[in-house]
């Protein structure tokens, strides 16, 4: 078995690799977004009924944050959020594994 510290790197290498506008463009949430030059993209939030942008992606930091209903993290958190938490923390982080190998 992996121990903690392994296992936390093996999941930030990960994170790091994956291209976090690829997997913004799959599912479609850069349709309606707005992009600015910094890498930082403003779209509608996925969680809740949002009328105006209130979802922050930087795609440079791979860090996401929603200003009204508070979610925020980095690429795994977001497909788990995406996904309705439908998704557990292994299909995840093999959904990450697949995406860095590709």
């Amino acid at each position: 078995m992996m121990d903690k510290n392994k296992l936390r790197l093996a999941i930030d290498y990960i994170q790091e690799k994956v291209d976090f506008e690829e997997i913004l463009k799959e599912r479609h949430l850069l349709d309606d977004a707005m992009p600015s030059s910094n890498g930082e993209i403003k779209m509608k939030c996925f969680a809740h009924d949002d009328r105006t942008p209130s979802l922050s992606v930087n795609i440079y930091t791979k860090r996401f944050h929603c200003f009204s209903c508070g979610m925020h993290g980095r690429i795994l958190e977001f497909l788990k959020e995406y996904n309705y938490h439908v998704l557990g923390r292994r299909t995840s982080i093999s959904y990450l594994v697949d995406e860095m190998l590709r």
